[in-house]
């Protein structure tokens, strides 16, 4: 059973994923769960001696669940990468405290340091406060 930190963890992952990170994906989500709802009915009683499609005992709120997990699908194992020269620093630093090579002071301090060098490389785009598209 996960604990609550794990499980916290992956919905704020998902969610993350789902509304801010892919809007476009969760909104075609959506509407491709409304089309494949509806195409359930149509075509119902083409299926409905099967056994094994009961595709109309689905709710139209499964269908959409579905279909957003389906779109979004692609991005829940994607890591985004970092400049190579962060990605190496961070290496350094994990493998000077794996040696012990580092006080617990000067580890906090070279984490500070490579925090501070990313943010000040982050650039903000105007336009997003401006509400103008891009």
């Amino acid at each position: 059973m996960l604990n609550n930190d794990i499980l916290t963890s992956i919905v704020k992952r998902v969610i993350d994923i789902m509304l801010i990170k892919r809007p476009t994906e969760t909104i075609l989500g959506a509407m491709l769960g409304g089309i494949l709802n509806s195409l359930s009915k149509v075509f119902q009683p083409a299926y409905a001696n099967n056994p094994y499609f009961s595709f109309s005992k689905l709710q139209w709120y499964e269908w959409v669940i579905f279909a957003i997990f389906l779109t979004n699908f692609q991005h829940f194992f994607k890591r985004e990468k970092f400049d190579p020269s962060i990605e190496q620093a961070y290496e350094v630093i994990k493998l000077s405290i794996k040696e012990g090579n580092l006080s617990e002071q000067e580890q906090r301090q070279l984490y500070r340091n490579l925090c501070n060098v990313v943010l000040a490389n982050v650039q903000i785009d105007d336009s997003y406060y401006n509400g103008k598209p891009e």
